[in-house]
């Protein structure tokens, strides 16, 4: 993703609106997919599939070892997916919506928008069970992290000819 964006920005994207509509896509792109990526590598349950709740489970937090692997048995345990939040990283990736913000104003919305989506969907979620606070907190920092990322490599130094021209 990272060499999709680059090459983007350096052959087809000349104008700094076009820029702007590719680092939205990519902010739709990967929040989901790096979460997605997360999910398969921590081995984290839903609190609704663990013991301590009701489920089948064992109860293991993030950095924990996990009981041994049951493969051999007519029921082998099947690797966990529910860290970091799924549902909440779509919403939070609307963050790079804030691009399109003209203004301090503009900005902030867009930013309110991925935010509010993100948390509703998280907080969903985690009602029915699916996920702890921390799982969308998480999730919440990625998308936080991915959008800056992609607006750095995207916009960056978008005011540096206006900065230069001034001295």
């Amino acid at each position: 993703l990272v060499i999709l964006g680059l090459v983007a920005k350096s052959f087809v994207m000349k104008e700094r609106g076009d820029r702007r509509l590719v680092v939205v896509l990519l902010c739709m792109i990967s929040v989901p997919v790096s979460v997605g990526m997360l999910k398969d590598a921590t081995d984290v349950y839903f609190p609704s599939q663990a013991e301590r709740y009701g489920g089948k489970e064992p109860y293991v937090k993030l950095f924990e070892a996990h009981p041994e692997i049951r493969k051999w048995t007519k029921n082998p345990r099947k690797p966990g997916h529910g860290f970091p939040a799924g549902h909440a990283s779509g919403g939070f990736a609307l963050m790079g919506l804030c691009v399109f913000g003209r203004t301090r104003r503009g900005i902030t919305l867009g930013v309110a928008a991925g935010l509010s989506l993100g948390w509703i969907l998280g907080s969903y979620q985690m009602l029915n069970g699916n996920h702890y606070l921390s799982h969308t907190v998480v999730t919440n920092l990625l998308a936080g992290i991915l959008v800056l990322f992609w607006i750095g490599i995207m916009l960056r130094g978008g005011g540096t000819k206006r900065r230069n021209q001034r001295r």
